[in-house]
């Protein structure tokens, strides 16, 4: 690349690497787009640069960003000449207003041994304003600022992404839900000769214990966990660290009804064991609660109108203005296990098990949103493995189905006697309150009756395959949404109950059209 005698730096036709050894500071770099582009001590202006990774040496001197220019660095921006620190925006100021600096745009890794760090340090970065226009940054979505040092910002506009406080690489410090949380650097860049070393301090020790060298780790209890990844191999001298504080509030309880009632906000009606001794708290957003079959008191989550229960307040009209929420993190069902007016409940997903006789027809309807008729499978989508059978010990079974008053859906022949007939379409969404009968038969050939078969919902397959009669594929379904799986299917598409409580049902009509049947 070449200096022109009237102090433009400009590359030559086809250069990739761009590299200023030293510049007067009153030189002008030139619009161009570069592979790397670095340069020594402070340049008086700065043009319309793209570089996939920019390094500013010598922070002493400031660069100036041209009025009106737009400097892009898509993946590393690198203004103190180091590249295995953080990303930082500190060195940079601007002549006027009107200058936009993009940074790490398509968050990519730099290669081949540059040490890019997806996240940003900006602070005490004071851009010239004429009052009326400001200095523009842009972040791209995988380079947000790391918290706390989003500080002392004058005259700049924040674009998208900026300002979402995204730590180190473990982010926030949180408390949990789950029973368990996978911790990963989304924001550190590993090498090909990183290394991990994962250390905790749960609640109650003084020290930190190492307990992983993996690029992830998962946690299962409240405590201090602290990541530092050596870019360089274990012992070296490029290393990053971040420490996150996680508080596990993830509870499981059983509904017993023991308190003789069908209020879900007694403790007496739930246990952290099944069928254990009374619990001493109800459920929250954390907690998974399961709901046992063959009771003889199950929940009702009617609104109460009123009656506010916690602590010592529990079960009088105390703060009635404030009626509690009836809420949970996931909700299980076994087949048979009841809750009145789920409706009210506030809940991530529900899990639904269906026990059905083998070699009889049933009269159905799904529970569940996202459900499909190849959902309808035990523990194996391949027939020929699904099911062991506890009786012969052998595996296999079929399941045949039929829509009500539907054209078939696999040949499109038109319905009899009011059903589909039997089809083997996979990937048939079933429609809230729409009924459909079902046979399962645990033996590829020959009948095993009232053998008792579970079917567990919702399913998270992707697709469907097709099998022979050898279990061996051969052609798949389309490609099923599973966005709501786990909700409750009379629900709107945003997950919301219709405000009115009216649920509206698709009709089935009979051929003739004398009449409207609903099966549910």
């Amino acid at each position: 690349s070449t200096i022109t005698v009237n102090g433009h730096f400009k590359p030559k036709e086809n250069d990739t690497f761009g590299k200023v050894i030293s510049i007067y500071r009153t030189a002008t770099i030139d619009p161009a787009n570069f592979k790397t582009l670095s340069i020594t001590n402070g340049v008086g202006d700065l043009g319309s640069i793209v570089a996939d990774s920019l390094i500013l040496q010598g922070a002493a001197n400031p660069y100036l960003l041209r009025d009106g220019s737009t400097i892009t660095a898509n993946k590393a921006f690198i203004p103190n000449g180091t590249p295995c620190i953080p990303t930082e925006i500190w060195p940079v100021n601007t002549t006027t207003g009107s200058a936009t600096l993009r940074v790490g745009i398509d968050g990519a890794t730099v290669e081949p041994d540059t040490c890019l760090i997806n996240f940003v340090r900006i602070y005490n970065v004071a851009a010239q304003s004429d009052g009326t226009t400001w200095a523009y940054l842009e972040l791209g979505e995988n380079s947000p600022i790391q918290s706390p040092y989003a500080t002392g910002l004058t005259n700049w506009t924040l674009a998208p992404y900026v300002g979402n406080e995204v730590s180190t690489g473990l982010g926030r410090d949180r408390q949990v839900c789950e029973a368990t949380q996978e911790l990963r650097s989304t924001r550190f860049s590993p090498t090909a000769n990183a290394y991990f070393i994962w250390e905790k301090k749960a609640v109650g020790d003084s020290n930190f214990t190492e307990v992983s060298n993996d690029p992830s780790y998962e946690a299962g209890e409240s405590g201090d966990y602290v990541l530092t990844v050596y870019y360089d191999g274990q012992g070296g001298s490029c290393t990053l660290n971040d420490t996150v504080k996680l508080t596990f509030e993830y509870t499981k309880l059983y509904w017993t009804g023991a308190a003789g009632t069908a209020d879900w906000h007694n403790p007496v009606n739930w246990s952290e064991t099944k069928g254990g001794p009374a619990a001493t708290f109800v459920p929250t957003e954390c907690t998974d609660v399961h709901i046992p079959a063959g009771l003889s008191v199950y929940p009702d989550l009617t609104p109460n109108d009123g009656v506010y229960t916690t602590g010592t307040n529990y079960g009088t009209d105390e703060d009635a203005d404030e009626p509690m929420t009836s809420s949970c993190l996931n909700i299980y069902f076994e087949h048979g296990g009841e809750v009145y007016r789920t409706d009210s409940l506030h809940y991530t997903q529900a899990h639904v098990e269906m026990t059905l006789n083998s070699n009889q027809w049933y009269l159905l309807s799904a529970p569940l949103k996202s459900t499909y008729s190849g959902d309808y499978y035990s523990e194996n989508p391949n027939p020929i493995f699904d099911y062991i059978n506890p009786v012969s010990g052998k595996t296999g079974m079929l399941v045949h189905m039929m829509h009500f008053n539907v054209a078939n859906y696999q040949h499109g022949a038109a319905p009899q006697y009011d059903w589909s007939g039997g089809f083997n379409t996979n990937d048939t969404l079933i429609h809230c309150g729409q009924g459909f009968a079902l046979w399962a038969n645990p033996r590829a050939t020959g009948y095993d009756n009232g053998l008792e078969i579970t079917f567990p919902f919702p399913k998270s397959d992707p697709y469907h395959n097709y099998y022979n009669i050898q279990g061996a594929i051969t052609g798949r379904g389309a490609n099923l949404d599973r966005t709501t799986k786990g909700r409750f299917i009379y629900e709107n598409a945003d997950n919301s109950v219709p405000a009115s409580g009216i649920i509206p049902l698709q009709p089935y009509t009979s051929p003739t059209a004398d009449n409207q049947y609903m099966l549910v």
